[in-house]
Parts: structure tokens; sequence; C-alpha cells
């Protein structure tokens, strides 16, 4: 009874020790296995953890940074936004991750109001912001001119597919409308979206020639003519408007792939 008392004492005293030295729990570890969470692509899971060492620590400010760029990795940006409103409680850092929350949610006018709130914001920081808030919102030339200020690693790459960006060919959504305005369709073909200006050529053709062919017969008490005329008229506008749209949105497309490039690049996805 004596051997199996202290068999288990010693069991239990070495098994003590083992937890005593690999703690996982502990803040060095539990930073190390967030790090480590991170490089491995688990944002959720990392900021489960940079949370419990927020918590633990008292809300140390230190976490911060790392805590809300878990959060939005894993596209929690609304809730970061929700949570810390009172910006003077983030450090530079953790307000930097902060803004970019707001960029995803596509408010750069946003940023640049609280961006001139904040003073204590070193330049390189700054600009960056501001370059940033520029690609957002498809200002090539001013995010140029902001990147040519910046000290980064990927300098060239990024300002490469600005300038690019910036001279790429974009449709005109006023000569698109011009156009579909004088032919049906022409304006869509001039977007590149051949099957739509076929369809807007054809509904807007037939129905004014069935309009005309029920006004030839019936004069202008046709029932059928204004009908026909009607339609026409209907599909020959929105025809006009849909192709002015088109221009705009193969235009976003246009710019939509450049940012995504340079976003992918300066790891704001």
């Amino acid at each position: 009874m004596k051997k199996a008392l202290l068999i288990w004492l010693l069991f239990v005293c070495s098994i003590e020790l083992f937890a005593q030295e690999t703690n996982l729990f502990d803040s060095v570890n539990t930073r190390k296995y967030a790090r480590y969470l991170i490089t491995a692509h688990q944002y959720k899971q990392a900021a489960e953890e940079f949370e419990r060492l927020y918590f633990l620590s008292n809300e140390n400010a230190n976490y911060l940074p790392s805590l809300l760029y878990s959060l939005r990795k894993s596209n929690q940006e609304i809730a970061v936004v929700q949570r810390f409103q009172n910006t003077s409680l983030l450090n530079d850092q953790a307000f930097k991750e902060y803004l970019f929350c707001i960029l995803k949610q596509e408010k750069p006018n946003r940023v640049i109001d609280l961006l001139n709130q904040r003073t204590s914001l070193d330049s390189n920081t700054r600009n960056t912001l501001l370059a940033t808030t520029y690609i957002e919102q498809y200002k090539w030339k001013e995010a140029n001119r902001m990147y040519s200020k910046l000290q980064c690693a990927d300098k060239a790459k990024i300002t490469a597919l600005i300038a690019a960006a910036g001279m790429a060919k974009k449709k005109n959504p006023a000569l698109a409308a011009t156009l579909s305005a004088v032919v049906p369709g022409l304006g869509k073909l001039y977007t590149g979206n051949k099957k739509d200006a076929l369809m807007s050529f054809i509904f807007v053709g037939v129905n004014a020639f069935q309009s005309y062919r029920y006004f030839n017969k019936k004069g202008i008490k046709s029932v059928g003519a204004w009908v026909f005329g009607s339609l026409a008229t209907g599909f020959y506008l929105g025809n006009i408007y849909g192709s002015y749209k088109a221009a705009l949105h193969k235009n976003k497309k246009i710019n939509d792939a450049y940012q995504k490039q340079i976003f992918d690049i300066t790891d704001l996805d």
C-alpha cells in the first residue's frame, strides 16, 4: 500500500513539473501559437488566441494590432469598426488596421476624416493609408503620387501596377450611350457585349417596325401601333441607359482586377 501511494505521489509530481515546463496556455506560448496560426492563414483561430491574450493581459494595447489584423483577415471588419469606435484607445499600428477595416467596407472618405484627426502617425504610414484610399477609389494618379513618397519593399511592383491601371483602356460611358442612341445596340457592342447588342437591335427594330406597320395600315388611332411604339421607345431608352451602365461596369472590372493585384501585394484582402 505504501509503495503504491509513493508511486502515485511521484506520478502526480512528475505531471505537475511537466505541466509547468510545457504550459501551452501561458502568454508566451499562446502568442507563438497565434503567430503560427497567422502564418498558416488560419486567421479566425488566430483572432481567438489574440482575443484571449488581450483579455488576460488586462487589455494590453500591444496585442491590438495583431488582434485587429486577424479579425480583418477573417472578414470580421464590421465587428472591428463597431467595437473600437473610440479610436483614441488604439495605438498607431492598431489604428492603421482599424482604417484598413473601414476601407474593406468601402468607406474611403471616412478614412480621410480619421486621418485628419490623427496627428501622431508617421509620414510613411499616413501616405500608405492615403495611397490605399486612392486605390480603393480608383484614383490612380493620386495613388501613384503617394506611393512615390513611400519606403516599402514592393514599391516598384506596386507603382508599375498603378501606372498600368491608369493607362489601361477604359470605355467612355457617354460615347456608349451616344452610339446606342444612333443605332440601338451599338453602344453594347462598343462595350464588348455582343449578345446584348444583338438583342437590343432586334427588340427595338422589331417593335419599331410593327408600330410603323400598324400606323401605316390603320392610322394614328391604331391601338397596336401605340402599343408597339411604346415598347420600341421603352427598349430604345433602356438600351441607351444600359449601354452607359455597361461601360461603367466594364471599367469597374478593369479597375477591380488591378486593385486586387495591388491589394494582394499590400495584404489588404
